[in-house]
């Protein structure tokens, strides 16, 4: 994985990028220094991201991991309790069901009543509509459940 951060007009976008330069996290800090995680909202990059100046808007730089990982820490520390809640009240082999929300790289984001949740299985996931899956088990980085279709 590598690690940038671009300014552009007073926010700035933090990502991890794999080999293939797809964003597989990312903080966003708005005018009013909210954090933004991909892990709660959909604000992943789409597409590969390229470096280039010329490409973005802003300025670009790469970013030490640690650098990342203390912006995102500081970005989900408000979740935490919460998700250690959602894998109490939904263990390994539990059914749930949820909307599918987008897609990401991870797989298709679904979202229930009380829980996030990355659908990794082989049947099509449908935009805007119900699936009811299992969890298999769970996304420690981004506080998901990980399904898959019964």
């Amino acid at each position: 994985m590598t690690y940038m951060s671009i300014t552009c007009e007073n926010e700035s976008y933090w990502m991890e990028l794999d080999e293939e330069r797809y964003a597989w996290r990312q903080v966003i800090i708005d005018r009013d220094s909210r954090l933004h995680a991909s892990c709660r909202e959909d604000c992943l990059a789409e597409g590969a991201v390229t470096d280039s100046e010329e490409d973005l808007e802003g300025e670009c730089r790469d970013i030490p991991q640690a650098a990342f990982e203390e912006i995102w820490s500081m970005a989900v520390k408000d979740y935490h309790s919460e998700w250690m809640q959602t894998k109490e009240k939904y263990p390994v082999g539990s059914i749930v069901q949820g909307i599918c929300q987008h897609f990401y790289p991870h797989g298709t984001i679904v979202k229930g009543d009380d829980f996030d949740a990355v659908y990794q299985g082989w049947e099509d996931a449908i935009l805007r509509k119900s699936l009811t899956a299992q969890v298999a088990g769970y996304d420690e980085t981004n506080m998901w459940l990980v399904l898959y279709v019964l």
